[in-house]
């Protein structure tokens, strides 16, 4: 072949590569790089989620000592026939009330806004029947792991505990992986 040849075979070469879509990847990039980032991505968001949780739970847990304690302490003066002491205590046990109240409050609030959020999501893609039917079977488990796992816990029963978070975890990766194969992946972030 000659120069020339070569020359016009070289001049056709970026036009080619443009065609084909090769230009507008990185010739050096490993394969599976960006999935492996998306994923550590989404579990670090995971994570982040699980532990805003988790504290969310230990506030709740806390308050609802508290108003325990205020109750117990009610219920001493009253039988010793302390009237201060026991107006102190009533005192107590209605702050302790109204920051558990508080506490479910903002649950309840942050649940319900990424139960819309998914809904949102998944609206269009799924029927209105299909998606109904699978967040009432998701929020009927989760309610009885809920009811199990606070009986576990007052009966000081660390190993159901264990075994209910378990299974709430389970659950939660059932109801993502439906969410995901029939209304497609999170968006938002939303849980």
């Amino acid at each position: 072949m000659h120069l020339r040849s070569w020359w016009r075979a070289l001049a056709f070469v970026p036009i080619a590569v443009a065609l084909c879509g090769a230009a507008t990847t990185d010739v050096y990039a490993q394969p599976g790089k960006a999935a492996k980032d998306e994923a550590k991505e989404k579990r670090e968001d995971a994570k982040e989620k699980r532990d805003e949780a988790k504290a969310a739970r230990d506030e709740r847990k806390e308050a609802r000592e508290e108003a325990k304690e205020a109750g117990a302490e009610r219920k001493d003066a009253l039988k010793e026939g302390d009237k201060e002491a026991a107006r102190a205590a009533t005192k107590k046990l209605i702050e302790a009330r109204k920051d558990l109240a508080k506490a479910r409050k903002e649950a309840r609030q942050t649940t319900r806004e990424a139960v819309k959020a998914r809904i949102e999501a998944a609206k269009g893609k799924v029927s209105t029947a299909a998606l109904r039917e699978e967040m009432k079977r998701h929020a009927r488990r989760t309610a009885r792991l809920a009811r199990a796992h606070e009986l576990a816990e007052e009966a000081k029963d660390t190993e159901a505990v264990d075994r209910i978070d378990k299974l709430i975890a389970k659950e939660n990766a059932r109801h993502e992986g439906w969410l995901d194969r029939h209304a497609g992946p999170k968006a938002g972030g939303a849980k």
